[in-house]
């Protein structure tokens, strides 16, 4: 089974993710990156709000083909309980018909519920398939404690994966 890792990451902790979960499924992974900036407070707030409205964004050098993967992993933080608009970007424009899909999210606090079923409904909609998901604590700001407690999350989870 050949797998992909798509990610999009503001401050790096869903980064980490999801280059661990590639790591442990030798996936190949491609990151989903944002022409605007989204540094300080104001790159925060207006990040949750945009994901709230389900705005997309454009992406740099972006690649929407699934061609010869099996399975894709979509790693994405929680904002404001709603898929990040580099994603919602990159879900619009793929072909995700007869893929099997596992969604991450990293979060800081609230259910990723909503997220889960947004994705879902997109991917599921149009032929694919979602088969797993994971929410894991990424924490707000940096911490030690929180970030290897995430990745023993990570572990757990993917050691479940059939290979």
């Amino acid at each position: 089974m050949k797998n992909l890792v798509v990610y999009y990451s503001r401050t790096g902790k869903t980064e980490t993710a999801a280059r661990t979960i590639a790591g442990r499924l030798g996936a190949d992974i491609r990151k989903l990156k944002e022409r605007v900036g989204r540094k300080g407070p104001w790159g925060f707030f207006a990040a949750g709000a945009q994901a709230m409205k389900g705005v997309h964004s454009e992406l740099v050098n972006p690649d929407y083909s699934l061609v010869g993967y099996d399975r894709v992993v979509l790693c994405q933080p929680l904002w404001a309980s709603y898929p990040v608009p580099a994603m919602n970007t990159f879900l619009a424009r793929i072909d995700p018909r007869g893929k099997q899909f596992l969604l991450v999210a990293v979060k800081g606090g609230a259910p990723a519920a909503k997220l889960f079923a947004a994705v879902r409904g997109s991917l599921e909609s149009r032929g694919g398939q979602v088969v797993s998901t994971l929410e894991v604590q990424g924490g707000m700001g940096r911490s030690a404690a929180v970030e290897a407690a995430m990745l023993l999350d990570i572990e757990a989870w993917v050691a479940t994966l059939a290979r």
